[in-house]
């Protein structure tokens, strides 16, 4: 059904049209919103929040420590000054020559990096399912939105690429979560999944000697907002 509106404002009148579509009974419809909209409980643990759905459960909270060692190759590269900085190319490469460094990056100022940890199973039960793994940034002054940080062994939602050994035992997902962090943080990193190399290098650069360089852009201007269901509830977490 389609209406038709006349609304008189200061400076004329305007023609509104609304249409009004049948979607369905409504026990229907609040079946479904109880199925996807998840039941969060911040503070599950230190730091930890879980939201529960029927189809599956989550848990998230901010890396701490927040910052990200990166175990990778990076090559030398000269500006204008001829200062030489280190910028990451992810793998090993002979033109020009990689050398594998491990350095520690602390966010910019106002970046938080969240983890997060996602089972899809009906029955909300753990047990004898990998979770799914995200990295994310946040803004600290504005957490209405998640980040993808301009680095490889993301996917555009997030998701790390965990490997295909990557099992943590046990069914407690607490301990699911812990496992998985330990895991994400020592593992090395490598070019798979490698999005922008421009902004990667921008965001992730040191000096000659190894000490962290900040970015001249921006940093939200490097990442690109991203979303998954899985993790949507954390925009309200802090």
């Amino acid at each position: 059904m389609t209406n038709h509106f006349f609304i008189i404002k200061k400076d004329g009148i305007y023609s509104r049209t609304e249409t009004e579509e049948y979607i369905g009974p409504q026990s229907s419809l609040l079946e479904t919103l109880a199925k996807r909209t998840p039941m969060v409980i911040p503070g599950i643990a230190a730091g930890i929040s879980v939201a529960v759905t029927t189809e599956g459960m989550a848990l998230a909270g901010r890396l701490e420590p927040n910052k990200l060692m990166l175990s990778t190759h990076f090559r030398p590269i000269t500006d204008t000054k001829e200062n030489v900085f280190l910028v990451p190319v992810w793998a090993a490469q002979k033109t020009p020559a990689s050398a594998e460094h491990k350095l520690e990056w602390i966010p910019p100022d106002g970046m938080v990096l969240w983890f997060v940890t996602a089972w899809e199973c009906k029955d909300a039960d753990p047990t004898g399912h990998t979770p799914k793994c995200y990295l994310l940034a946040r803004d600290a002054q504005d957490m209405r939105y998640t980040y993808l940080l301009p680095m490889p062994n993301l996917y555009e939602d997030g998701r790390i690429c965990m490997g295909d050994s990557f099992r943590p035992s046990g069914n407690v997902p607490g301990k699911q979560y812990d496992i998985a962090v330990k895991s994400f943080m020592s593992t090395d990193w490598n070019n798979h999944l490698i999005g922008n190399a421009v902004n990667s290098q921008e965001m992730f650069k040191f000096d000659g000697n190894g000490k962290q360089v900040a970015p001249t852009k921006n940093w939200r201007e490097l990442c690109k907002k991203t979303s998954h269901p899985n993790y949507a509830f954390i925009v309200k977490l802090t």
